[in-house]
């Protein structure tokens, strides 16, 4: 080889790999610093949002995410889609992806992506569709890139800044930046900015938050919910539009008002023959709560719900006389054709937005339509009534869990402030159970069972009726499958629909119920539980302890022995008491070969301090060993 073409391989191999440093220098997973890598599935290398005002009825937003996925867990913390609709129009839509060393592998256009209706095996739900990449990398890290640019024709919405929406997933630099070119009234809502060292700058028309440098954050049991721990920005127009509709609003009063007038008023009317048909039915009663209950279980017998969340299906509920027609709705529409009837009796209700599931409330501090979910107000003269119109089983008036002590907005003619719906005594959510439990010698049990659940509880077993016979066993065998060749012999139920109120009985056997000490049968209350708590142990709890709800569970276990059996007890009473709730126990003898075993747990709602977790867990784990064995 001559010394001129080694001189031109070494140049050729040297401009390769300036070039290649020059393209995709930036994103090499070797230049993550190791603090974001620390507890992380995914790290941000990228992300930035711009959101330009071009009028009250204009918004062009652009936005570029750049993600490094350090394992396959990763891949769920990032979101390639994007929704559309008629007011709404994707410009353009792109995905890069990079490997460890930033150097680009592929790229996928827009019509790459599928492109699919909300609305599919349903009909007038929703015009949104959602244009999504399904990505399903061979190898691992990866680093993705999503570009996205659309017009709206809605600025009531205007995308909020959530720059910490994952666990295990750290954040290199995360912008957000809001441009008003025509200097439009506006508010901005702000929320833990300080606490994790966010710049904001700000001038005559625009104003840009930056995030950088941000470690990893861990899920921990019972923490509050999401949006109250991690910064967000909320931007809202005091003239805005949806839709094309416009509207203003300065206050929640303001708002509501706007919404019934622009999108409910006129929706709750029926047919003629349908209003006789509803007169018909409550003929001859009297109160109103009875017309109700009586129009409610007609609306669970005759219509079935379509799942549209109010978020992907818009904020207009469908006219009460199409879902009296086609007999199904959304949440919106079985709200308003309950609304409708009602209407025909002379009994007021009102259209309630709300934010329904776990860690989920509307935020107070904004002026903004906000929920995911439609329920009805009756204001029944002080008394409220909620309904949830979505459940073909449930009790009239009943609040589910998912709905519970949550805020509200309630469109009303003259518009309304907000408000919350009910969040009840901790010592009303009761679930008891009594057992009379036939031990013999070879320590098979045969036993009568009952369970009786109140309140919140009554919400997690109501349903159980409808189920197959077949489906009933399955749900006990799953609920004991710590208990091997359980036998369901029997079963009954008992609804009180008015008190809320629902208890099962059983005739159960189960071999080897006891545990063998020796020559003896160790009995445990914990075999048929009625308790379990779920509470980790963290060596830095960072979070503080929500317990949502308070609940009370109550137990009266009755243990018929064989003769010949020596019952031996070490403690006949315990009482534990703590800020989080109280433990009692009693165990009586009554004789030979009967014992009675009685326990009642109270759990206290509340949230408390991170460094309470410990005591909490302590409290748990103490009642898990006075109930294991007695």
């Amino acid at each position: 080889m001559t010394k001129i073409n080694l001189v031109l391989i070494i140049f050729t191999l040297l401009c390769s790999h300036l070039t290649y440093a020059k393209d995709f220098p930036q994103y090499n997973v070797n230049l993550i610093p190791s603090k974001l890598k620390i507890d992380a599935h995914a790290v941000i290398r990228y992300s930035c949002t711009n959101i330009e005002a071009i009028s009250q009825d204009d918004l062009h937003v652009t936005e570029k995410n750049v993600v490094t996925l350090l394992d396959s867990d990763g891949l769920d913390l990032i979101n390639l889609s994007a929704l559309y609709s008629n007011s709404s129009k994707i410009k353009s839509i792109k995905v890069t992806t990079y490997d460890p060393y930033g150097k680009e592998l592929k790229k996928y256009n827009k019509n790459k992506f599928k492109d699919k209706s909300l609305s599919e095996g349903n009909i007038f739900a929703t015009d949104n569709r959602l244009k999504t990449l399904e990505l399903h990398p061979y190898t691992y890290p990866i680093t993705v890139s999503f570009e996205l640019e659309y017009y709206d024709k809605t600025t009531a919405f205007i995308p909020i800044w959530f720059p910490i929406r994952y666990y295990g997933c750290s954040i290199e630099k995360s912008v957000y930046t809001f441009t008003n070119p025509r200097l439009l009234e506006y508010h901005v809502s702000e929320k833990k900015l300080s606490s994790f060292g966010i710049q904001k700058t700000k001038n005559e028309n625009s104003i840009t938050y930056t995030l950088e440098q941000q470690p990893s954050l861990s899920y921990e049991a019972k923490m509050p919910e999401i949006s109250i721990l991690f910064p967000q920005v909320t931007i809202t127009l005091d003239d805005f539009s949806y839709m094309g509709v416009r509207g203003s609003a300065k206050n929640y009063k303001e708002l509501a008002k706007w919404y019934y007038e622009s999108f409910i008023d006129h929706h709750f009317t029926l047919s003629n023959v349908m209003e006789e048909k509803v007169k018909e039915l409550v003929k001859g009663v009297n109160e109103p709560m009875d017309k109700a209950r009586i129009l409610y279980r007609y609306l669970q017998n005759n219509t079935r719900y379509i799942c549209v969340t109010i978020d992907q299906g818009g904020i207009e509920p469908e006219k009460a006389e199409k879902v009296a027609q086609l007999g199904y709705g959304d949440c919106k529409g079985l709200s308003n054709y309950m609304k409708a009837m009602l209407e025909v009796v002379g009994i007021p209700s009102y259209h309630v937005l709300i934010s329904a599931g776990k860690n989920k409330d509307i935020d107070t501090t904004k002026v903004q339509l906000g929920g995911n979910h439609m329920i009805l107000n009756i204001p029944n003269e002080g008394n409220e009534i909620w309904l949830e119109c979505t459940s073909t089983d449930g009790a009239f008036g009943f609040i589910p869990k998912s709905i519970r002590n949550k805020h509200v907005i309630l469109a009303k003619p003259e518009g309304d402030v907000l408000s919350k719906t009910p969040q009840y005594p901790d010592s009303i959510n009761i679930l008891k159970t009594e057992a009379d439990i036939y031990i013999n010698k070879e320590g098979t049990a045969d036993i009568d069972y009952k369970r009786t659940s109140s309140d919140l509880f009554y919400g997690y077993y109501y349903d159980l009726p409808s189920y197959s016979e077949k489906d009933q066993k399955n749900f006990y065998v799953r609920d004991w499958r710590h208990i091997s060749n359980i036998a369901i012999e029997s079963i009954k139920y008992y609804h009180d629909s008015i008190d809320f109120c629902f208890s099962e009985i059983l005739k159960l056997k189960i071999p080897n119920f006891c545990t063998k000490i020796g020559d003896k049968n160790g009995l445990s209350l914990s075999k048929l539980r009625s308790f379990s708590a779920y509470a980790p142990k963290y060596r830095n709890r960072k979070y503080p302890l929500k317990i949502s709800n308070g609940e009370v569970y109550k137990m009266k276990m009755t243990y018929h022995l064989p003769k010949g059996q020596i019952i031996k007890t070490t403690c006949q009473r315990v009482d534990l008491k703590t800020q989080f709730g109280t433990y009692h126990r009693e165990i009586e003898v009554r004789d030979a070969q009967t014992v009675v075993v009685e326990r009642e747990i109270l759990l206290n709602s509340g949230t408390y301090p991170a460094f309470d977790y410990k005591a909490y867990r302590q409290f748990i784990e103490k009642i898990k060993e006075k109930d294991n064995t007695i």
